[in-house]
């Protein structure tokens, strides 16, 4: 007997972004906050794809999302589809423009920090060229870069790549603060301690100082969001010194006591070889 005829695919892209996420972050919870969306949104995405591959992408055990074979296989098609997408839109957008189409891509939590504000710079004094901005995750901003599909990128580890050129842009001094006065780090972290996602080296610092620490109460990777909860909900958490500077001033929120800074650098990279080489040095003379 003939098989079952193939489902036909007509993929919605916001699919494959989200099924990439969830690849990434084997959590739909984190790959909701990483796509500023519902859980649920997510979950409802991912079946929608299920059902138009006709196959499981993702197993679904209690805390544990693994991709099955198929999700594994689609992942290069996802990427690859996605990264031709995109260049296929700045194509068209820009055919008959004169303007030069520049890509900003950043990890979420460095669009909060430094690139929002150097973005006004840019919007009120540049000309000649045409921006699009993108928060994306390490390992695709990484490729992105690599495949000059983005022309700087903002992120918190150097890549080691000959590929690109990379500088440092900012030094973060990281202090834990609480919502409440006269906290030790050992009160902090056993209740209501928001882990904030500052980059795998804030996190390798961060296991280092309290390797016994107990599970947070939730972990987030939008540090705009994790200070907002921290304001209106109560709790402790590590933020940017200059990002919870007015808060720590007007005693909305205090130094916890005996809590070490973590220091840490971010980089923007960027192609060596490019033809955007004379805009992009503008841009980053720009920065702030």
């Amino acid at each position: 007997m003939p098989g079952a005829p193939a489902p036909t695919l007509n993929v919605d892209t916001e699919l494959l972004k989200t099924f990439l996420e969830v690849y990434r972050c084997r959590h739909f919870g984190r790959a909701a906050e990483s796509l500023c969306v519902t859980q649920s949104a997510v979950s409802a995405r991912i079946r929608q794809l299920e059902e138009q591959v006709g196959m499981a992408l993702f197993t679904r055990d209690r805390n544990n999302i693994q991709p099955t074979s198929a999700g594994d296989r689609l992942r290069h098609h996802a990427e690859n589809i996605l990264t031709n997408w995109n260049r296929a839109r700045m194509d068209i957008a820009h055919h008959n423009d004169e303007r030069i189409p520049i890509v900003i891509g950043a990890v979420p939590s460095l669009w909060d920090l430094h690139v929002s504000p150097w973005l006004r710079t840019i919007y009120r004094g540049q000309r000649g060229i045409a921006l699009s901005c993108e928060a994306l995750a390490p390992d695709v901003l990484l490729r992105r870069l690599r495949e000059g599909t983005v022309d700087l990128g903002f992120l918190y580890e150097a890549p080691a790549d000959p590929a690109l050129n990379v500088m440092k842009t900012i030094k973060l001094r990281f202090v834990m603060a609480s919502s409440r006065p006269h906290l030790s780090a050992e009160s902090a972290l056993q209740r209501n301690y928001i882990c904030v996602d500052w980059g795998a080296p804030f996190a390798a610092a961060h296991s280092q100082l309290y390797p016994c620490a107990q599970p947070p109460t939730i972990r987030i990777g939008l540090g705009r969001t994790a200070l907002e909860l921290l304001r209106d909900c109560g709790g402790s958490g590590y933020f940017p010194e200059r990002m919870i500077k007015e808060e720590l001033s007007s005693g909305a929120l205090f130094h916890v006591e005996g809590a070490p800074p973590i220091e840490r650098n971010a980089y923007v990279a960027g192609l060596v070889e490019t033809t955007k080489s004379v805009q992009l040095q503008r841009l980053l003379k720009s920065r702030i």
